[in-house]
């Protein structure tokens, strides 16, 4: 029975970076607490102090990492060799 589990515990966490992939931006952040959510809530798993770091840690890199894209920050196309020379 207890390999059950593991399947299952396996399969939510897959399905999880599958469906934060698939979205994007924070998505893929909010995804991540939803499969430990689920793990926590529905599979009894004992919470911990390092994940709720991590995910703080996680949605604040791709929150800059979003805006810095909706500012054109993080394109290739974007030449910032006039901006140094000045």
């Amino acid at each position: 029975m207890e390999t059950v589990f593991v399947i299952l515990q396996a399969v939510v966490v897959i399905g999880a970076i599958v469906l934060g992939v698939r979205t994007g931006g924070i998505g893929l952040g909010l995804w991540g607490v939803v499969g430990t959510l689920v793990l926590v809530f529905v599979f009894r798993l004992p919470p911990g102090s390092p994940p709720v770091d991590a995910f703080f840690i996680i949605i604040a890199v791709i929150t800059a990492s979003a805006v810095m894209q909706a500012a054109f920050g993080v394109d290739p196309d974007v030449d910032a060799t006039p901006l140094v020379s000045q």
